[in-house]
């Protein structure tokens, strides 16, 4: 005969929230501490019963704050049963009062937008157990959910309210290896506060995580188009059209980079009004912004039973370094749960969304305990607590009856407890499998991840390269298009030159009078576009010489022309020495540097110049024909 039965599954039992802490005995003493220990966890049941009529006389005691009319004599051992289940063990002698609620799953959230049905066959159970000590109190909670071994139902963790009502209790609080726990976020700033914190997170004693929340800090300097460093020229073809008498005419190929060519064009009208640019001065460093920070103090407060936040400044990013050694950066989350690399995350990846990122980080750091191994130390839960009540009433002097009426209630509670081990024994071999296959899955997962991480890096790095082709290239346009607007404005006329020198660059460029003079006898064939651009260069190596301008950024005047300031040679400057000796406001200068254009005598263009670093001036000798050299005269 074939049976139509209901179907039994297997039952996996796990932990869902664990902390341990010392309870602050400073305020009241040992005795009264565990006193209003115990009171507030009373306090919490009678709110967890409140619908019902009445309540067990057992749980009825004065509020937590009238502590003092309560008599630590008056604590017991009971246990009822009223749709849930509670069971007390008082061992006076251990100074152990362990506590046990084990209730039926009842959803969450009930008629909320976040409710939550109740799973079938989920129970919850909740054990909360305080030792008193010569020299303080322990206190130990978690809270455990049993449930059908298939179920993927979600299980939330639930902090018991009484944790947080001790911490707030004026007369007590928590504290774990000295430091307080009570939402209050450890601020990491220098040599001691860095040793607090590796002390607590290596802690073997105690096993609460620990949550690093670095200090944002400032956004990357982002430069403007005008201030970008100009890097070398590549792919750039300059073409100029200069000529005494056609008018100036500037135009740059960009085929090879993808932007159109641009050709800024003059006439022979002389402008009505010249107007000289403004000096050239350093662009300014642009302002820093501060970024955000995670809201620290707020998230300490919220997950203060579940984890210890820490904010880092800055300053103790090294000293976290070297002592704990891991990497930390502006903006990191780092979370410390177990042995190995701490998990990380970053504010900067969600600036956008910073609540979104509260949120998450929140919801990750409650799920901290769950499922995880726990040091609970000297304190006793339940069976164990049970069994250490009955072993010691057996070393009392009791009848034969009393005596097996506890080896008869022993045997019970150590039956119970391999039950509870055979429980473990089987969720371990249950979760041994699971963890077989999801390892299996990560592996699968870690191969996907790498191939993936590899074509990111790959795709990161062309972006990058376009990136900065994109700037360099708006960086020349940009540079190219006002070269070409101010070369439309250059003189058409020599005898203009001079003039266009002192009004466009009496900051860099003075003229001296036989430079002057020079030009007015200057009898050859000049184009004055060419002459203006190498007068250009020179404000421009002036700038280089102050230190204003880079390099690289010198050498983007020079291309057009192929302009070079050069030594006028120690053998021409000795021999004729007289012929490059020059006066401006009445000082003698050497004019020991120059530029050049063309070899044709008659076409060819020689600037002489020296640097006065004290004017912060190029002085112009002579230009711009030759000058004497040692082998022939001008």
């Amino acid at each position: 005969m074939e049976y139509m039965t209901t179907r039994l599954n297997p039952i996996k039992t796990y932990p869902t929230y664990q902390f341990r802490a010392d309870a602050v005995t400073s305020a009241v003493g040992t005795e009264r501490t565990f006193v209003i220990c115990v009171l507030e966890t009373l306090k919490w049941l009678r709110s967890r019963l409140k619908s019902f009529d009445s309540l067990p006389e057992d749980i009825i005691a004065p509020e937590p704050e009238d502590h003092m009319s309560y008599d630590i004599s008056q604590l017991h051992s009971f246990s009822f049963s009223m749709g849930l289940t509670v069971d007390v063990t008082y061992i006076p002698k251990e100074g152990v009062w362990s506590f046990h609620l084990s209730e039926p799953d009842m959803g969450a959230n009930i008629g909320t937008p976040n409710e939550r049905r109740a799973v079938q066959g989920r129970i919850f159970e909740t054990d909360i157990s305080f030792r008193k000590r010569k020299d303080g109190v322990s206190a130990g909670f978690r809270t455990l959910c049993s449930e059908p071994a298939d179920s993927d139902a979600p299980c939330e963790v639930f902090r018991p309210t009484v944790v947080k009502a001790i911490m707030e209790n004026p007369d007590t609080g928590f504290e774990i290896n000295g430091m307080r726990i009570d939402g209050t976020p450890l601020v990491v700033s220098g040599k001691s506060s860095v040793e607090r914190m590796a002390a607590f997170s290596g802690s073997e004693k105690d096993s609460l995580p620990v949550v690093l929340i670095a200090e944002t800090g400032f956004e990357e300097n982002v430069p403007k188009l005008d201030n970008i460093r100009i890097p070398d020229v590549t792919g750039f073809n300059v073409r100029s059209g200069f000529s005494s008498g056609a008018g100036n005419s500037f135009s740059i190929d960009f085929s090879n980079s993808g932007i159109e060519s641009i050709d800024l064009g003059g006439n022979d009208k002389k402008p009505k009004k010249k107007t000289a640019p403004a000096p050239d001065i350093p662009p300014a460093a642009p302002e820093r912004k501060k970024l955000p920070d995670l809201d620290y103090k707020r998230l300490a407060s919220s997950v203060k039973g579940f984890a210890l936040v820490c904010f880092a400044e800055e300053p103790a990013f090294r000293l976290i370094k070297n002592k704990l050694g891991c990497d930390v950066s502006g903006g990191d989350v780092l979370i410390f749960n177990s042995t190995g690399e701490p998990e990380k995350y970053s504010v900067k990846d969600s600036l956008s969304d910073m609540d979104g990122f509260y949120k998450q980080i929140k919801s990750i750091i409650k799920q901290l305990t769950k499922r995880r191994s726990y040091s609970y130390g000297d304190i006793v839960f339940n069976t164990d607590a049970r069994l250490l009540d009955l072993s010691g009433k057996q070393s009392e002097n009791l009848s034969l009856g009393e005596q097996l009426e506890l080896s008869r209630l022993e045997n019970a509670e150590l039956k119970k407890q391999v039950r509870e081990y055979s429980q473990q024994n089987t969720d371990m071999q249950n979760i041994s499998g699971e963890l077989r296959a999801v390892q299996k899955k990560l592996r699968s997962a870690e191969d996907r991840a790498e191939a993936l991480d590899i074509l990111v890096r790959n795709k990161t790095e062309e972006l990058e390269t376009k990136d900065k082709l994109l700037k360099k290239t708006a960086a020349l346009a940009s540079f190219y298009a006002k070269q070409a607007a101010a070369a439309a404005s250059f003189p058409t006329h020599p005898d203009e030159i001079c003039g266009w020198i002192d009004e466009t660059f009496p900051d860099t460029i003075a003229v001296s009078p036989s430079a002057r003079a020079s030009m007015r006898k200057y009898d050859g064939t000049l184009e004055p576009g060419i002459l203006c651009d190498g007068i250009v260069y020179l404000d421009a190596y002036a700038r280089y010489l102050m230190g204003k301008i880079t390099a690289d950024e010198l050498s983007l005047y020079a291309q057009l022309n192929s302009w070079e300031a050069g030594s006028c040679g120690k053998e021409a400057l000795r021999v004729r020495r007289d012929d490059y000796l020059y006066s401006y406001n009445g000082k003698k200068y050497l004019m020991d540097m120059h530029i050049k254009h063309g070899v044709n005598p008659r076409m060819l263009i020689r600037v002489y110049f020296c640097w006065d670093g004290e004017l912060g001036k190029i002085i112009i000798g002579h230009m711009p024909d030759h000058l004497a050299t040692v082998r022939q005269n001008t």
